[in-house]
């Protein structure tokens, strides 16, 4: 496969990553936590790359960390709104 075909394969794929996508691998990394703390660091990193890519290709604004907690502050909230119990 041409360079040019796997970077719109791989551009192709990210846009249609969904939260389930973000959920699952934080649960695989959660697992791997207790496993294997060094296969931990190794997916955290995968990780990261993915959403960088994907973040790139799909001309999104960066938000500073101090933005970012502020909205799962909000989330947080919103749940626990919602469902009449902590978020754990």
């Amino acid at each position: 496969m041409s360079l040019d075909a796997q970077k719109w394969e791989l551009e192709a794929i990210a846009k249609h990553l969904d939260p389930h996508f973000i959920g699952n691998s934080m649960a695989t990394i959660r697992t791997l936590i207790r496993q294997s703390s060094d296969q931990a660091l190794h997916a955290v990193a995968i990780l990261g790359k993915i959403t960088t890519f994907y973040l790139k290709i799909d001309n999104r604004p960066w938000l500073s960390l101090q933005l970012e907690m502020l909205m799962i502050d909000k989330l947080v909230n919103l749940y626990e709104f919602i469902k009449h119990q902590k978020f754990i």
